[in-house]
């Protein structure tokens, strides 16, 4: 079961706008309704405040405050969240999500889609 407010799509933020559409596009294609590409974790942050998604993506190639802000806001509202980051990038992450996966970039589409459908089935958000 959702929380109260939360919808069934994917948050897709990704500051690469070629790269945000594509995996918009292989999302969509294994059946997920997306928002996004969003460039910036301040407007997806902002997003937030109109609908909560039931999974996101976060590019966190460059862990910044927005970033580590947008992750505990989506952690805190339970929304499971894949973090896509450059090599090594992941490692200045917050501890506190070390428990999300984590896939370097580039990263394939199936690798993005298998990880997500596992999300999903974890945490029972998306049918």
């Amino acid at each position: 079961m959702k929380p109260r407010g939360q919808e069934d799509f994917v948050l897709l933020v990704e500051a690469d706008p070629v790269v945000g559409l594509d995996l918009a596009d292989a999302l969509e294609a294994a059946g997920y309704r997306v928002t996004g590409p969003i460039r910036t974790a301040a407007e997806a942050e902002m997003s937030l405040s109109h609908r909560i998604p039931a999974l996101a993506v976060l590019d966190f190639t460059e862990v910044d405050d927005a970033g580590s802000r947008l992750a505990r806001t989506l952690h805190r509202r339970g929304v499971p969240f894949l973090v896509c980051a450059e090599r090594g990038g992941a490692t200045g992450r917050d501890r506190e999500f070390a428990d999300m996966p984590c896939l370097s970039k580039p990263a394939w589409h199936r690798d993005v889609t298998w990880t997500m459908d596992e999300l999903a089935a974890r945490m029972g958000r998306v049918e």
